[in-house]
């Protein structure tokens, strides 16, 4: 089952996955965030702001954020609903701007 789950993914977006998932867990370890799953929206606002503030593209920051909703779901927890986070939907504009 664990392999058809990772196989449900292009190879490019599982690589793609890997890295952002790695970013996720070296800032939770950066900023001393204990226990990181579950995600919660505060958790998810400071990852957005930290890559933006690294200079990531809001598409990519995007993409980031669906690794870690992959992450989760990989840990056999439930999704979270990251487009149902108004706040964070609101922090995902102002990086938007911010690049601009």
């Amino acid at each position: 089952m664990e392999r058809y789950f990772r196989d449900g993914l292009a190879s490019s977006t599982q690589r793609t996955y890997d890295s952002a998932k790695r970013k996720f867990l070296s800032f939770c370890r950066q900023f001393n965030v204990k226990n990181p799953i579950p995600v919660n929206e505060q958790l998810l606002c400071r990852y957005v702001a930290f890559l933006t503030e690294e200079g990531l593209a809001p598409k990519t920051i995007k993409c980031y954020l669906a690794a870690v909703r992959h992450l989760q779901i990989s840990l056999h927890l439930n999704e979270p609903k990251i487009s149902q986070m108004a706040r964070l939907e609101q922090v995902l504009k102002g990086a938007k701007r911010a690049y601009s």
